[in-house]
């Protein structure tokens, strides 16, 4: 069974006072405390974001960047700066160092709002490196941890180039095909459509001719069979054998030249 509430109508404010202020007092300063905490905490952040993108839009050189890095760790410049760093050391070539920059910016960056581009960023030094495998890898990585991001056609427009490479027809062929439909109205999905195209005209180029084309025998030859069967009148045995072609029968007579007497010829009449 419920009770009501009982009220103390009696309780003056100066007892309440009395009674409470210490925990009042307290609760106040540590309220106070927060406030000023958050604010110097936001006044501090705030002015280190503005310090460091000041610092990062000044940068230009390798040197710079690490700057930037170095000073304000964890900050949205910083994972800029690194992405510029690794962009400057692969363009120069240093394929190890830009790796290491992207690796590091991963790991240690993991809610830095660019981090998608910084995984596409790590496959396409790989590629450009020459370890295809890798690279693969790390495409194949970036689509599934960001499927929808801008980077997952592109990681899959990769996938199907390095696979495509490898002589990988069926493979690139179903990776382009689930680009045009999973990421449709994009121009990724109409370069998928391209490839799709040009990997057919190769399939159809490599493909051996039909066996009609090399056995069969064309409509002609069918019609007259006995003419390419039968040898020529001039490769036959008796051809061979025939005194007009053969040196022996020319230089020997038949038997029956030689069994019957030459016949003189009779003597003309007047």
């Amino acid at each position: 069974m419920a009770t009501e509430p009982v009220y103390h109508d009696n309780v003056e404010p100066d007892e309440f006072w009395e009674q409470h202020k210490f925990k009042i007092l307290a609760y106040s300063a540590v309220l106070v405390i927060a406030i000023l905490g958050y604010g110097a905490y936001a006044w501090h952040a705030q002015s280190q974001a503005h310090a460091s993108q000041a610092l990062f839009a000044e940068a230009t050189t390798a040197e710079q960047f690490h700057s930037v890095i170095d000073q304000y760790p964890g900050s949205i410049a910083a994972g800029d700066a690194a992405l510029r760093l690794a962009a400057l050391q692969r363009e120069a070539g240093k394929y190890d160092e830009a790796i290491a920059t992207l690796k590091a910016l991963i790991e240690k960056q993991p809610k830095y709002p660019l981090l998608p581009a910084a995984w596409l960023s790590l496959g396409t030094t790989y590629e450009v490196k020459g370890d295809l495998d890798e690279a693969l890898n790390t495409y194949r990585e970036t689509a599934e941890r960001f499927p929808s991001e801008y980077t997952a056609p592109l990681s899959m427009m990769a996938q199907g180039r390095i696979l495509a490479q490898q002589g990988k027809t069926e493979e690139a062929t179903r990776i382009y095909q689930d680009v045009v439909a999973q990421h449709q109205a994009t121009a990724s999905a109409r370069e998928a459509m391209r490839e799709l195209r040009l990997l057919q005209r190769t399939t159809a180029k490599d493909e051996p001719d039909a066996p009609e084309a090399t056995a069969s025998p064309t409509p002609e030859a069918a019609a007259t069979p006995a003419a390419e069967s039968t040898p020529a009148p001039e490769a036959t045995p008796e051809a061979e054998a025939s005194p007009e072609t053969s040196p022996e029968a020319e230089a020997a007579p038949s038997p029956a030249a030689a069994g019957t007497p030459e016949i003189p010829d009779a003597p003309e009449t007047e």
